[in-house]
């Protein structure tokens, strides 16, 4: 699947061209997420990986995690907590309804997706709090000893890079699309 993150794995070189063409202004060359060396075979493996489907009554670090990036984007102002509730569920059918997606309330495939392109690459020095604190959130509960205090710095860069070093991701730190994939598609937890 090619989406706007996958964009950013492309090089400098289209960088350039692309800064080029839209006036000549030079941009830094976009960060590499997911690791450039990353074996072919573990991508794939990972992009096949089934999304794993939330519904209001549903609870684990999943839940946690979709609260605060709908925390984030604006469309969640309750209390993050473990449960699926009704509140949620309002706040993931108006997120739905803003990106154009079935307003189902319940977090399917198109709606991690759409998640996933929404939070692009998230790396150390990110200032979205929310979104850093439902991801370090899911890396304490998928095993990594981390303080939830919104601030990707080293502890979180050094657990995101643990987690895809386990996963056989090519470890460079950044959440991009693959390891998004890996950390909320079935077989996250194994």
């Amino acid at each position: 699947m090619f989406t706007k993150r996958r964009v950013a794995a492309l090089g400098s070189a289209t960088t350039a061209a692309v800064a080029f063409a839209i006036g000549g202004a030079a941009f830094p060359a976009p960060a590499l997420a997911d690791g450039p060396e990353t074996p072919a075979h573990v991508a794939s493996a990972i992009e096949e990986q089934s999304w794993v489907e939330l519904t209001e009554g549903d609870s684990g670090y999943r839940v946690i995690a979709v609260g605060y990036f709908l925390k984030e984007s604006g469309h969640f102002g309750g209390e993050v907590g473990l449960d699926y509730t009704p509140e949620l569920t309002e706040a993931v059918t108006g997120y739905q309804e803003d990106r154009g997606i079935d307003a189902s309330g319940n977090v399917d495939a198109a709606t991690w997706e759409q998640l996933s392109d929404d939070i692009g690459l998230v790396q150390q020095g990110d200032p979205r709090a929310d979104l850093v604190t439902g991801l370090q959130s899911s890396l304490y509960d998928l095993g990594y000893d981390l303080t939830f205090d919104g601030r990707f710095g080293p502890a979180t860069e050094n657990a995101v890079a643990s987690f895809q070093e386990e996963k056989e991701v090519d470890a460079d730190g950044i959440v991009g699309p693959l390891t998004f994939r890996a950390m909320y598609g079935e077989g996250a937890q194994s």
